[in-house]
């Protein structure tokens, strides 16, 4: 007969008599009201797993857009050095049409109790980034808040984490308050980062550095375009496409400008997107093409998730956009 293990609130120096003792204790279930199991070992997150799902380009430009008011879109790129054997992970982060940039430095260790992965971090300014990487690191680490530390671990397709408002306490001197507790939570799914990041008191009242982002993982895209300009005789002949350089293009809903093999603007250039168009499905592309002079879209085209050939084929304009894994240098 299989043996049921029975999960209980108990000290660490009674849990192998209670183990045994479940042995014979049959359809008995868990005490009722019980919180704060600990993560079974298909809980914990390998140092692995993280290193090869974070590193790349990220935005919340499809969150922006879905809102449909005018703000600032943020950028992240998560990029792993390697300092003494560690894995650590450098957030850069900055609002588009913005001077401010904030850079966070995370260090991705493993918990020495329970080899769970988890993040230290803290803040730097472009100044300090611009030291050499070792030095960056040692000025980082020096200011890494004691206690402010993100146990990752999975529940269900995911990966979640959060910093404990107990330990997560530092002080304000310019402000006076001796209180402050800095909350970070992270949610990390396939293409997808989420991060809460904000200060409260004691009391719980948010004081500044309120954040939220959803963040999706761009891909990039290489392809070519080509245009038919106007001929502008008298006779209205149809006019002669002129082809477009190569090029890289990512779906983060920046707009690329086409130019021609001698680098003259054809007037038209490329927005490449990856929205929510249909709610709880995984985000579409959206293609579309943009007067350069109005700003205004002229044409556009959706495409579904798994499409890594977005086409668009007009009487005066056609494109070709082929899937091409992103190379973080």
């Amino acid at each position: 007969m299989k043996p049921l293990i029975i999960k209980l609130r108990i000290s660490p120096n009674l849990r192998i008599a209670v183990m045994l003792l479940s042995v014979t204790l049959c359809g008995c279930a868990a005490a009722p009201g019980q919180q704060d199991v600990p993560p079974e070992p298909h809980d914990t997150v390998p140092i692995t797993l993280l290193q090869n799902l974070l590193p790349g380009t990220y935005s919340n430009y499809a969150q922006i857009h879905a809102v449909g008011y005018d703000s600032p879109v943020t950028d992240v790129r998560i990029r792993q050095v390697k300092a003494a054997g560690e894995a650590i992970f450098l957030f850069e982060s900055e609002q588009r049409r913005s001077a401010d940039a904030k850079y966070d430095i995370y260090w991705l260790k493993p918990d020495p109790q329970t080899t769970q992965a988890q993040f230290h971090f803290t803040r730097l300014g472009a100044d300090e980034l611009s030291l050499p990487t070792q030095e960056v690191i040692k000025v980082a680490w020096r200011r890494v808040q004691p206690g402010c530390t993100v146990i990752m671990r999975r529940v269900e397709n995911r990966i979640v984490g959060q910093s404990n408002p107990e330990t997560c306490i530092f002080e304000d001197p310019l402000k006076g308050r001796t209180s402050l507790i800095r909350r970070l939570d992270f949610g990390i799914g396939n293409d997808t980062l989420n991060i809460q990041n904000r200060i409260e008191d004691a009391a719980g009242r948010v004081l500044g550095g309120k954040e939220s982002l959803e963040l999706l993982r761009h891909r990039v895209f290489t392809g070519w375009a080509s245009v038919r300009l106007e001929a502008g005789t008298v006779e209205g002949e149809p006019g002669q496409w002129q082809l477009s350089t190569v090029f890289d293009i990512r779906d983060d809903g920046r707009i690329h400008h086409l130019r021609s093999q001698d680098r003259t603007s054809l007037g038209f250039g490329l927005q490449l997107s990856r929205l929510h168009r249909v709610e709880g499905k995984p985000p579409y592309f959206l293609l579309a093409v943009i007067n350069l002079e109005s700003g205004a879209p002229q044409a556009f085209n959706w495409f579904e998730p798994a499409s890594t050939n977005l086409d668009m084929n007009l009487d005066w304009m056609q494109a070709n956009l082929q899937s091409n894994q992103p190379g973080e240098d």
